[in-house]
């Protein structure tokens, strides 16, 4: 049973049940700033007006939690990655509430490349330090906070 979940763990199929899912990515461009998207300030929209991480919702042309993020990469920031440059940083797991999300790392991004299609504008971080001033998503506040702590590359 081990070896059938590690096999199929990055599918879709074995959080069927959940009713909130979905990919988060942690953009590192080239010169080894995190990426940032301020969320647009208009109805409808949640967590408005706030700094989170680019990615999105599960739909159903979705095999997997990579196809997600890398279609929702394509939808807010007009760019093309691949499944292979996708670093997972975590899961984000919560069956009490019927969510779950991944959380990706991409690198090595030309800040040039970039341009955004959904939300207000892109803010871009060097450090920790940085963070305290955002209205940063609680989510991502705890995400972004591992990721200084335990991920980042010098």
């Amino acid at each position: 049973m081990q070896e059938f979940e590690k096999k199929n763990e990055n599918k879709i199929d074995i959080y069927k049940n959940y009713k909130n899912k979905g990919s988060g990515v942690i953009v590192v461009t080239n010169d080894n700033l995190v990426a940032l998207q301020h969320r647009d300030d208009v109805e409808g929209v949640s967590y408005r007006n706030m700094i989170g991480l680019f990615g999105g919702g599960y739909e159903d042309v979705d095999s997997s939690f990579e196809m997600t993020a890398l279609r929702e990469i394509e939808e807010e920031l007009s760019i093309k990655i691949k499944e292979k440059d996708l670093e997972l940083l975590m899961v984000y797991d919560i069956p009490s509430i019927s969510k779950v999300r991944k959380t990706y790392v991409i690198r090595g991004i030309n800040k040039s490349n970039l341009f955004i299609k959904e939300g207000q504008g892109i803010i871009f971080v060097k450090d920790k330090k940085e963070l305290k001033d955002l209205n940063l998503i609680p989510e991502t506040s705890f995400i972004l906070e591992y990721y200084f702590t335990h991920f980042k590359k010098d």
